[in-house]
């Protein structure tokens, strides 16, 4: 995302020193529900993607049908802690919401995978059903977990692409009525040296 920004002659400035809100951020998913809950991070890049998204007016999410979850959870989650505690905030997962806390190993196993900002990764597999909003509240207060793959009331609208059509959902649970406006934007379709009115973050980490 990055290399095409550059490419079509868009700004581009790094979070830190952008001294205002942005007005969207365009980002991915790894599921979605019909409430507009999300499951990200299965990159590894779940802190970043969060801090970037977090600070936009209104987040927008871009993906294909296959993301759609029926019952929210029906894939891995991630969480993000620093490496000393990984064996106690394993065991704190499990003992509290059960399922199956895996250190995620890199390639060839070299060791666990280490993020961007030097921190280890979970991939948390459930066993049920459960309340995410108190699970993401309870998960933030484990000493040595730094962040987590869940975005719950974050997202304002998704783009869902299908092979024939696409289709977006507001936070409202409301069809929007133009997903082109967006969508132009998030596939990089704006021309060189085009004056942008909003600023839009992307996290091409």
């Amino acid at each position: 995302a990055k290399q095409l920004i550059r490419e079509h002659g868009m700004p581009l400035a790094e979070l830190e020193y952008c001294t205002a809100p942005l007005d969207w951020a365009v980002d991915g998913a790894d599921e979605v529900d019909a409430s507009l809950a999300l499951i990200k991070g299965g990159g590894g890049c779940l802190l970043q993607e969060k801090i970037v998204d977090t600070a936009a007016n209104s987040l927008v999410i871009v993906c294909d049908e296959a993301k759609i979850s029926r019952q929210f959870g029906e894939r891995w989650l991630r969480a993000g802690f620093v490496p000393m505690a990984w064996a106690l905030v394993k065991r704190q997962i499990e003992t509290r919401f059960g399922g199956r806390a895996v250190l995620r190993e890199s390639a060839g196993k070299m060791g666990p995978v280490v993020t961007d900002n030097g921190n280890f990764l979970i991939d948390w597999q459930f066993d049920a059903q459960q309340k995410w909003e108190q699970v993401d509240r309870e998960l933030h207060m484990m000493p040595g977990l730094v962040e987590t793959g869940l975005f719950i009331g974050k997202a304002s609208a998704v783009y869902v692409g299908k092979r024939r059509s696409r289709r977006c959902r507001d936070a409202d649970e409301s069809v929007c009525r133009r997903p082109e406006a967006v969508g132009a934007v998030a596939a990089g379709r704006v021309g060189p040296g085009a004056q942008l009115q909003t600023g839009v973050g992307v996290a091409y980490f």
